[in-house]
C-alpha cells in the first residue's frame, strides 16, 4: 500500500513535520479522536503508525480493515508466509472476549446502551480480522 492509498483511509490525515497526524479510527477512544493523536511517518519501505492514545498498530489496522502487511510498499513479502505471533493474538483476543461477555450480560439484564453495543460490534469485527489473519473461517 502506498502512503497516499493509506492516508486516504483517513479522512482528517494532514501533513505535520516529516510525517502525517490524523484521527484514530479505533473505537477506543470513548468520544473519537480528536486530538489527531495517530502519527503516520513513511520510513524506508514501510508506513510506521503510533496511537498516541496507546492504541496497538493492530487495533488501527484493524479499525481500517487493513492487514499489517499493508503498511509495507513493497509486495516482497507476499511470497513469504506470515509470521504467527500467537502470544500477541491471544493478548488481542482476550480484552475482546470480556467486552463481548460483559455486552451479552448487560443486554440480558436489559441494561445495553448504544455505546456499548457499538463496543461489542468492534470487538466482534476485530475478532474475525483476527480469524483472517490465523486462516480460519469467520
Amino acid at each position: 500500500m502506498s502512503v497516499d492509498e493509506f492516508l486516504g483511509l483517513l479522512p482528517n490525515a494532514r501533513a505535520s513535520g516529516r510525517g502525517y497526524r490524523a484521527s484514530c479510527p479505533t473505537a477506543f477512544h470513548e468520544r473519537g479522536d480528536r486530538s489527531s493523536g495517530l502519527s503516520i511517518s513513511p520510513v524506508d519501505d514501510r508506513i510506521l503508525i503510533h496511537c498516541h492514545a496507546g492504541c496497538t498498530t493492530t487495533d488501527v489496522c484493524d479499525a481500517l480493515g487493513i492487514g499489517l502487511r499493508d503498511l509495507f510498499f513493497e509486495t516482497r513479502l507476499s511470497s513469504r508466509k506470515p509470521t504467527t505471533n500467537y502470544r500477541e493474538r491471544l493478548e488481542t483476543i482476550e480484552p475482546e472476549l470480556w467486552v463481548i461477555a460483559v455486552g451479552v450480560q448487560d443486554a440480558l439484564n436489559g441494561e445495553l446502551s448504544d455505546a456499548d453495543a457499538e463496543r461489542i460490534a468492534a470487538s466482534a469485527r476485530r475478532l474475525a480480522g483476527l480469524a483472517r489473519l490465523g486462516g480460519a473461517r469467520a
